[in-house]
Formats: structure tokens, C-alpha cells, sequence
């Protein structure tokens, strides 16, 4: 009995049936640790990816905006180098179109005025026929540029009784009368041509620079407009949390409204102010100043039609840029009071120094100081819960993105270098017809302050 009793209590034993399963359970946990530990680090790369891709896509979309103003500047920009070819077109073509011998010197390019001779310079007469319909018929005064006519004579009655001796001497001092007249109104509309192509052109540069300016300042706030009208930080607020997963924004966020207490973000705007330093757009978009004229044919006082070319402007207080025959009232203009406005308001951008508006002061446009990068950049902080780290400290993640925009190209500069620290481009001209810049004729640096 004894033997069979302990038989059976070292089969009990020995018995190792149930150890495997003890072992597995073991062996598993540790497994499941492992797993979840890998798909937690999984977790992490993915929303760590997702944030730097939401990141990015936010700063594309700043940088998008940043393209779209500067795109705008470069249209008004491209307007007022296309305002000065039309001004070019009206004094070179139109306004020489009746001139056998126009000259190959252009008055436009500024300090051309001052050198001789003013011969080899066109100069504007528009009173010839079948070009131009100013003036009586048969009228032409345009052939060359210096051109002289003497005076008609003058029929003396010698015999007060004779035969038809004083109709003829009346029909006479009629015919001279009616021909001083004509020539009269030559250097009149000569002027108001030149003027009005002037004056056009002065006003149409101003407006765009106008524009320019009001883009360039808008650009330099941190959180400029949109073309659209809408803040810039809208669109990357939106763009970032639209592209965000749902660990990363939080739950109970919504996306299209961009909230969440969970994501920490920030932009960067590398044209504002608080980046560049500068108060003005001025100061990065430079005005590329000029002092363009032009030449028109006026006659001299006196008996006779001579012709000569001179400057529509006037010096000083003297009225020396004014036609010579009837300065102060044109006959041509007949009385009537909206072209009489038209002509103080001439008159009055006639000045070298016409007015204080430093828009209206003439310029070829603006060019970009290479040397203030424009970019966007992004950042964002966010704490994500992974499914298996369901206590304790969550873990911070941080992605920052940059971009530049793409187009947004101003240009073209006037010379084709830029030196570091320069306030205008310099060396040679990138557009050889393009007109003298005041600073190169005046030795310094000429603003539109």
C-alpha cells in the first residue's frame, strides 16, 4: 500500500504536462509590450509626418499669396514701362509724322537737352497735312525741323484814288492778318501735344506707382491681404488643420474652422516689417526716377513763320517753355472753358518742379532690392495621444516649413548688378534705349522722397 502511495505521488511529481501554457503567457506579454510599443512608435512617425507635410502645405500656401501681390506689382510696374513706350510712340512717330528729317536723338532720354545740336533732336509739329487735320489747309510747317518763312509783303497805296489800288491793299493786310493768324496757333497746338502726351504719361506712372506702393506696404504686415481681400493667416490656418490628423488636432476640433487647443502654430512673413526693418515700400521697391521732355516747333514774335524746336517746359517763373504767339490765351482753343482747364492744368506740369507729390514726379517704374529675400515659413506644435500610451506626459511634437514663392519676378532692374548694401541697381543699362536715370546725370542717389 505504502509503495503504491508513493508511486503514485512521483508520477504527481514528475508530472510536467501545463508548464508550456505558463510559459506562453509569459512569452506573450512581453510580445504585446513589443507591439504596442511598435505601433506606438508607428503612430508617431506617421504623425510626426503628418505635421511636417500639413507644415509645409501651409507655408506653400503663404508663399502662394506672396507671389499673387508681387505678381500685381510686376503688372503695374510692366504698365508704366509700357506707358513710357506709348509716350515714346506719340513723340517719335505721331508727333514727327510730317517731318521729312526727325533726327535720330531722342529729347527723352534725359540730359540729351543740353547738348547740341537740337538740330539731330526731333522735335513735335503735328499743323502739316494729310498727317494731321490741326490747322487751316494746305498748312505745313512740319517739313523741317528748323524752318523759316518770311513775312508776306506788305502793299503800300501809294495813290490813294487809283484804281482798285485799295481793295487790293485791304484784300493784302486781310491775307497777312489771316496768315500771322495760322502761324499763330503752329507752336499753340505743337505745345499742347507735347503737353498732353506729357501730362499723360505723368498721370498714368503716378496712378500704378499709387498701386505699387499700396501693394508694397500691404506686403510688409505680417498678416497681409490677400488679393482676395482676406487675411493671409486665414488661408494658413485652414490649410494647416484641414491636412491634420485626428490625433494631431485634438478631438472634438473642427477643421474647417482651424481650432484647437492642442496645436500651437505660428507664421512667419519675411517681408514684414518686424523682419526687414524698413517702414517703407519705397525703401525696397526703388523708384527708378527720370525727367523726361520733349521738343515741340514753335515761331518766333515778330513778322514772318520761323520755326524752331524748343522745350515745352517752363524754368523758373519766366514763360520761356510757352508758345511765343499768344501764350497766355490760345486763339485755337476758341473760348472754350473745359479745354481752357485743360490748359492751366498743363501749365501747371509745365513746371520742372511741378508739384510736391512725389508720385507725380516721373519714373520708369521700380525695381526690387535682390537683397530682401522673400519667403514663408510655418511652424506648429502639437501633443498627440497614442492608443497605447493612454497615461502619463504626452509627447510634443514640432515641424517648421519654408517657402518661396513662386513667380512674383518685378524686374527688370535698370542696371544689371546690385551690390551688397547698394540702394539702386548699377553698371550697365539692361535696357540700352531706356532714359538716363536722374541719379547717374546728378551724380547721387535720387529718391521720390
Amino acid at each position: 500500500m505504502a509503495k503504491k502511495i508513493k508511486r503514485n505521488f512521483l508520477r504527481i511529481l514528475w508530472n510536467s504536462q501545463g508548464q508550456m501554457a505558463i510559459f506562453m503567457i509569459l512569452i506573450f506579454q512581453v510580445l504585446f509590450m513589443f507591439f504596442a510599443m511598435v505601433i506606438n512608435v508607428s503612430l508617431v512617425i506617421h504623425d510626426k509626418i503628418n505635421l511636417q507635410n500639413s507644415v509645409d502645405l501651409a507655408a506653400y500656401y503663404g508663399a502662394q499669396k506672396q507671389a499673387e501681390v508681387l505678381n500685381a506689382i510686376a503688372h503695374s510696374n510692366y504698365q508704366i514701362r509700357q506707358g513710357f513706350k506709348l509716350l515714346t510712340f506719340r513723340s517719335r512717330v505721331l508727333g514727327t509724322t510730317g517731318v521729312d528729317d526727325a533726327g535720330s536723338r531722342s529729347p527723352l532720354r534725359s540730359g540729351d537737352m543740353t547738348e547740341a545740336p537740337w538740330s539731330d533732336v526731333p522735335a513735335i509739329c503735328i499743323t502739316s497735312r494729310p498727317f494731321w487735320v490741326e490747322g487751316p489747309d494746305n498748312q505745313n510747317l512740319c517739313k523741317k525741323t528748323f524752318n523759316t518763312i518770311p513775312p508776306l509783303p506788305r502793299v503800300n497805296v501809294v495813290f490813294p484814288g487809283a484804281i482798285n489800288i485799295g481793295a487790293i491793299a485791304s484784300a493784302n493786310r486781310a491775307l497777312i492778318a489771316a496768315y500771322n493768324a495760322a502761324c499763330s496757333d503752329h507752336g499753340g497746338r505743337n505745345w499742347m501735344f507735347a503737353m498732353r502726351a506729357l501730362t499723360s504719361f505723368r498721370y498714368d506712372q503716378a496712378n500704378r506707382k499709387k498701386i505699387i506702393w499700396a501693394l508694397g506696404n500691404n506686403l510688409m504686415q505680417k498678416d497681409f491681404v490677400e488679393l482676395s481681400g482676406s487675411p493671409v493667416s486665414l488661408g494658413v490656418k485652414k490649410t494647416l488643420f484641414k491636412n491634420l490628423t485626428f490625433q494631431n488636432r485634438g478631438s472634438g476640433d473642427d477643421p474647417a474652422g482651424g481650432s484647437s487647443e492642442q496645436v500651437q502654430w505660428d507664421f512667419i512673413n519675411s517681408m514684414s516689417k518686424e523682419v526687414t526693418g524698413l517702414n517703407d515700400a519705397k525703401e525696397w521697391l526703388v523708384p527708378i526716377r527720370i525727367d523726361p521732355t520733349l521738343l515741340y516747333s514753335d515761331v518766333e514774335s515778330g513778322d514772318g513763320c520761323n520755326a524752331y524746336p524748343k522745350s515745352p517746359l517752363i524754368t523758373g517763373s519766366s514763360a520761356t517753355g510757352l508758345p511765343e504767339r499768344g501764350p497766355s490765351a490760345f486763339n485755337f482753343l476758341g473760348g472754350n472753358g473745359q479745354l481752357q482747364e485743360e490748359l492751366n492744368l498743363l501749365k501747371q506740369f509745365a513746371q520742372f518742379a511741378p508739384v510736391e507729390n512725389s508720385d507725380l514726379k516721373m519714373s520708369l517704374g521700380v525695381e526690387k532690392n535682390p537683397w530682401y529675400m522673400v519667403y514663408f515659413g510655418v511652424q506648429a506644435k502639437t501633443a498627440p495621444r497614442q492608443i497605447f500610451f493612454p497615461f502619463g506626459p504626452r509627447l510634443q511634437l514640432t515641424a517648421r516649413g519654408f517657402a518661396k514663392p513662386f513667380g512674383g519676378r518685378i524686374g527688370p532692374w535698370y542696371g544689371q548688378n546690385w551690390p551688397s548694401g547698394a540702394t539702386e541697381s548699377s553698371g550697365p543699362e539692361t535696357d540700352p534705349l531706356a532714359p538716363v536715370r536722374l541719379s547717374e546725370l546728378m551724380g547721387s542717389t535720387c529718391t521720390d522722397d
